[in-house]
Protein backbone atom coordinates (compact mmCIF):
# COMPACT_ATOMS: atom_id res chain seq x y z
CA UNK A 1 0.00 0.00 0.00
CA UNK A 2 2.68 2.52 1.02
CA UNK A 3 5.62 1.02 -0.86
CA UNK A 4 5.12 3.05 -4.07
CA UNK A 5 5.20 6.22 -1.97
CA UNK A 6 8.35 5.09 -0.15
CA UNK A 7 10.00 4.53 -3.54
CA UNK A 8 8.69 7.77 -5.05
CA UNK A 9 9.92 9.92 -2.17
CA UNK A 10 13.19 8.01 -1.64
CA UNK A 11 12.42 6.97 1.94
CA UNK A 12 15.57 5.56 3.54
CA UNK A 13 14.21 3.57 6.48
CA UNK A 14 10.81 2.07 7.28
CA UNK A 15 10.34 0.97 10.90
CA UNK A 16 7.52 -1.22 12.18
CA UNK A 17 6.88 -3.13 15.36
CA UNK A 18 5.39 -6.53 16.00
CA UNK A 19 5.16 -8.67 19.08
CA UNK A 20 7.16 -11.78 18.15
CA UNK A 21 9.87 -11.38 15.52
CA UNK A 22 12.69 -9.37 13.99
CA UNK A 23 13.11 -9.10 10.25
CA UNK A 24 15.09 -6.81 8.00
CA UNK A 25 15.06 -6.44 4.23
CA UNK A 26 17.06 -4.11 2.02
CA UNK A 27 15.03 -4.96 -1.06
CA UNK A 28 11.37 -5.80 -1.53
CA UNK A 29 10.25 -7.26 -4.89
CA UNK A 30 8.75 -4.90 -7.49
CA UNK A 31 10.93 -2.08 -6.23
CA UNK A 32 12.28 0.39 -8.75
CA UNK A 33 15.66 -0.21 -7.09
CA UNK A 34 16.89 -3.42 -8.71
CA UNK A 35 20.31 -3.02 -7.09
CA UNK A 36 18.86 -3.41 -3.57
CA UNK A 37 19.43 0.23 -2.66
CA UNK A 38 15.82 1.19 -1.94
CA UNK A 39 14.42 1.69 1.54
CA UNK A 40 15.52 -0.62 4.32
CA UNK A 41 12.53 -2.25 6.02
CA UNK A 42 12.75 -3.33 9.66
CA UNK A 43 10.18 -5.12 11.81
CA UNK A 44 11.30 -5.54 15.40
CA UNK A 45 10.07 -6.26 18.91
CA UNK A 46 10.93 -6.20 22.58
CA UNK A 47 7.89 -8.16 23.74
CA UNK A 48 8.21 -11.18 26.02
CA UNK A 49 5.92 -13.05 23.60
CA UNK A 50 8.16 -15.45 21.70
CA UNK A 51 6.91 -17.72 18.97
CA UNK A 52 8.18 -19.01 15.68
CA UNK A 53 8.18 -17.15 12.39
CA UNK A 54 8.27 -18.37 8.83
CA UNK A 55 11.36 -18.04 6.69
CA UNK A 56 10.42 -15.29 4.26
CA UNK A 57 12.72 -15.12 1.26
CA UNK A 58 12.14 -11.34 1.27
CA UNK A 59 13.95 -10.92 4.58
CA UNK A 60 17.72 -10.54 4.57
CA UNK A 61 17.98 -10.95 8.34
CA UNK A 62 15.63 -12.78 10.73
CA UNK A 63 15.40 -13.53 14.44
CA UNK A 64 12.85 -15.47 16.43
CA UNK A 65 12.79 -16.17 20.18
CA UNK A 66 14.90 -13.05 20.61
CA UNK A 67 13.92 -9.74 22.14
CA UNK A 68 15.67 -6.85 20.41
CA UNK A 69 16.44 -3.17 20.77
CA UNK A 70 18.01 -0.77 18.30
CA UNK A 71 20.20 2.29 18.27
CA UNK A 72 19.92 4.71 15.37
CA UNK A 73 22.38 7.53 14.71
CA UNK A 74 21.48 10.08 12.04
CA UNK A 75 23.97 12.57 10.58
CA UNK A 76 23.99 14.80 7.48
CA UNK A 77 25.11 12.07 5.08
CA UNK A 78 24.40 8.79 6.85
CA UNK A 79 22.04 6.81 9.04
CA UNK A 80 23.62 4.12 11.23
CA UNK A 81 21.37 1.37 12.59
CA UNK A 82 22.48 -1.26 15.11
CA UNK A 83 20.30 -4.05 16.48
CA UNK A 84 21.05 -5.78 19.79
CA UNK A 85 19.52 -8.72 21.60
CA UNK A 86 18.04 -7.96 25.01
CA UNK A 87 21.24 -9.13 26.72
CA UNK A 88 23.24 -6.49 24.81
CA UNK A 89 24.74 -8.77 22.16
CA UNK A 90 25.23 -6.96 18.85
CA UNK A 91 22.99 -8.74 16.32
CA UNK A 92 23.75 -6.72 13.21
CA UNK A 93 23.03 -3.49 11.45
CA UNK A 94 23.66 -1.31 8.48
CA UNK A 95 24.65 2.18 7.42
CA UNK A 96 22.77 4.10 4.75
CA UNK A 97 25.13 6.56 3.05
CA UNK A 98 24.00 9.45 0.85
CA UNK A 99 26.30 11.46 -1.38
CA UNK A 100 25.89 15.16 -2.16
CA UNK A 101 23.46 14.32 -4.99
CA UNK A 102 21.23 12.16 -2.79
CA UNK A 103 22.41 8.82 -4.19
CA UNK A 104 22.01 6.10 -1.60
CA UNK A 105 24.10 3.06 -0.75
CA UNK A 106 23.64 0.55 2.04
CA UNK A 107 26.43 -1.24 3.88
CA UNK A 108 25.31 -4.32 5.85
CA UNK A 109 26.91 -5.59 9.06
CA UNK A 110 26.01 -9.04 10.34
CA UNK A 111 28.31 -10.38 13.06
CA UNK A 112 25.79 -13.03 14.16
CA UNK A 113 25.17 -16.19 12.16
CA UNK A 114 21.43 -16.22 11.44
CA UNK A 115 20.79 -19.64 12.98
CA UNK A 116 21.96 -18.29 16.36
CA UNK A 117 18.67 -16.36 16.57
CA UNK A 118 16.39 -18.70 14.63
CA UNK A 119 16.03 -21.55 17.10
CA UNK A 120 12.46 -22.77 17.65
CA UNK A 121 10.61 -21.75 20.80
CA UNK A 122 10.35 -24.08 23.79
CA UNK A 123 6.64 -24.39 23.07
CA UNK A 124 7.33 -25.52 19.50
CA UNK A 125 9.92 -28.03 20.69
CA UNK A 126 7.53 -29.39 23.32
CA UNK A 127 4.44 -29.62 21.09
CA UNK A 128 5.93 -30.67 17.76
CA UNK A 129 6.84 -34.04 16.36
CA UNK A 130 10.36 -35.05 15.40
CA UNK A 131 9.32 -34.68 11.75
CA UNK A 132 8.07 -31.11 12.33
CA UNK A 133 11.33 -30.18 14.07
CA UNK A 134 13.38 -31.67 11.23
CA UNK A 135 11.26 -29.76 8.69
CA UNK A 136 11.84 -26.52 10.64
CA UNK A 137 15.61 -27.10 10.69
CA UNK A 138 15.68 -27.84 6.95
CA UNK A 139 13.76 -24.62 6.22
CA UNK A 140 16.15 -22.66 8.45
CA UNK A 141 19.19 -24.13 6.68
CA UNK A 142 17.69 -23.45 3.23
CA UNK A 143 16.92 -19.84 4.21
CA UNK A 144 20.48 -19.33 5.47
CA UNK A 145 21.97 -20.77 2.27
CA UNK A 146 19.80 -18.46 0.17
CA UNK A 147 21.37 -15.47 1.94
CA UNK A 148 24.99 -16.42 1.17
Amino acid sequence: LFKPLFDQYNVDLVLAGHDHAYGRAVHIPNSKFEDKQGAVYVVTHASPKLYDVGFSSQMDKLATNTQMFQLIDVSNDSLKYKAYTSDGTWFGGFTIHKDSEGNRSVTEYAPQKGSNCLQPTKSFLHNSSTREREKYNLKMEAWEKSKL
